[in-house]
């Protein structure tokens, strides 16, 4: 196929050409392009009458030109692909890791297990059943509670005049099926006299990645939890009451 070449390429490659060491094809185009072009065809000729020591000389300017030009474009290679793998970052980060879509309270699901503490107190652990377990922790004033509820177990620590005071401990569970980035978590005596756990603002990424199944947390609360809200724009929804 004939190439037809710009004089500013085929200035470039005539120290190649006039070695004789371009391809078949590149030696074709060039040839055409001086029989076609009299600025070309006269600088070819002042080359070929140049000595042997100038000749190389500008063979050399003429090699760090196109040594320059593609050290540029390697350049502007190399800062896009590094401009492309940011740019691809940022997408996955706001896509996948970023809490930005918010949780309905249709999406959510929560109970409680209200344990009454003094009543399960025990020296280990209940041989059958739920219980309430307290055992000495690392500290004096410390002691840890466990939790063991059909094979798991949940504990925390918690000071002796939490023990002494608190009538109750009540088991949180929130279950939902996507990976919940961020979750408001406040207690709040409502006007009935009953104590509520209000969570508000959950919120997932912006597919909202599905948990494997769904995603459960559980945590403690040494007082009688009565009802667990959602919060969403001051409108409550409940999730679950006594």
């Amino acid at each position: 196929m004939k190439q037809t070449l710009s004089c500013e390429i085929v200035r470039d490659l005539l120290p190649l050409w006039l070695s004789a060491a371009a391809s078949r094809e590149t030696d074709e185009a060039v040839r055409a392009h001086l029989e076609a072009c009299p600025d070309c065809a006269a600088l070819c000729a002042r080359l070929r009458e140049l000595p042997a020591a100038q000749k190389d000389a500008e063979e050399k300017n003429l090699f760090r030109k196109i040594g320059r030009r593609l050290e540029g474009r390697y350049r502007r290679a190399v800062a896009g692909g590094a401009a492309a793998v940011v740019a691809v970052t940022l997408l996955h980060t706001g896509l996948f890791v970023v809490p930005l879509r918010p949780i309905a309270a249709r999406e959510l699901d929560a109970w409680a297990v209200v344990h009454p503490l003094r009543e399960h107190i025990t020296n280990g652990v209940p041989a059958s059943g739920d219980g309430v377990v307290i055992t000495k922790g690392e500290s004096d004033d410390s002691e840890t509670v466990t939790i063991s509820l059909n094979g798991g177990q949940i504990t925390a620590d918690v000071s002796q005049e939490v023990i002494d005071t608190c009538g109750a401990l009540s088991e949180i569970h929130i279950s939902c099926p996507y990976h919940i980035r961020e979750m408001r978590w406040d207690i709040e005596l409502q006007q009935d006299g009953k104590t509520a756990l209000v969570l508000s603002k959950a919120r997932t990424t912006v597919l909202g990645s599905r948990a494997i199944g769904t995603q459960d947390w559980a945590s403690l609360e040494f007082r009688t939890i009565d009802r667990i809200l959602y919060r969403d724009k001051s409108r409550d929804a409940i999730l679950w009451e006594r």
